[in-house]
């Protein structure tokens, strides 16, 4: 599949999604990782086109636990992610796999923010919640992005929260995505944290691996862009893995 010069102009470097998944789990099978050992616990939006990473997660890696979130924020908190890390392989320790990150439609235009669904005539955005925390940002009428809970919109309201404290006026939709991406990164260690703590033998001290990104629908298909794989062993700190 061939990527437009306008898309590769705004996001250098994609990865077809199965490629992305394919060298990750290759590399990760370097530092003791294998399908049959850990378990995958994948965050991703609810849209129903980011459907396609935790298929290839499964694929690969087996039926992953279910972290998902608006936006690809986590709300499955400690105690979804400890219901996951008690469903893990027998193994000493425990090996865990996360693939959590937030996604971006792209036109071969290299418009942001915009996608073709199956049946719909007109493009729609995505992704939406991260579209609906930019207009709020940059809106000019009056409106302001969410600053309390709101239990009618548990997960639209926690991400604005959330994201409302690392984005300003003026910042466009790449640098909102960009900065749910890292977003999503701290919560995910802060939750591994909590769990290393709390957690058991053989949950606690757990190997693990973080697989991070930006999920991307283009025209042509599902890509992955800044793909970041990163793992934990025996202990040590996390560090880097080429892939």
């Amino acid at each position: 599949m061939s990527i437009p010069n306008a898309v590769e102009k705004v996001l250098p470097g994609l990865i077809p999604e199965r490629e992305f998944v394919d060298r990750t789990y290759c590399a990760l099978g370097r530092h003791g990782f294998a399908n049959n050992s850990a378990l995958a616990m994948v965050g991703v939006c609810r849209d129903e086109l980011c459907v396609t990473l935790p298929a290839e997660i499964d694929r690969v890696w087996g039926q992953p636990f279910v972290l998902t979130g608006l936006g690809g924020y986590l709300t499955a908190g400690n105690v979804g992610f400890g219901a996951g890390h008690h469903h893990a392989p027998d193994r000493k320790p425990a090996a865990y796999v996360y693939c959590v990150m937030p996604h971006l439609g792209i036109l071969d235009d290299g418009t942001l923010g915009k996608v073709s669904r199956p049946g719909m005539a007109k493009h729609s955005g995505a992704c939406g919640a991260l579209v609906g925390v930019h207009a709020l940002l940059n809106d000019n009428k009056g409106n302001a992005l969410p600053t309390e809970f709101d239990p009618a919109d548990p997960e639209f309201s926690l991400l604005s929260m959330a994201l409302g404290k690392k984005v300003e006026p003026g910042n466009d939709l790449l640098t909102v995505t960009t900065a749910a991406q890292a977003l999503i990164g701290r919560q995910v260690k802060a939750a591994i944290k909590h769990r290393q703590t709390n957690d058991k033998p053989p949950y606690n001290n757990a190997d693990y691996a973080i697989l991070s990104g930006v999920q991307v629908h283009l025209e042509s298909g599902q890509y992955i862009w800044d793909g970041r794989c990163s793992v934990r062993t025996g202990g040590k700190g996390l560090r880097k893995v080429n892939f």
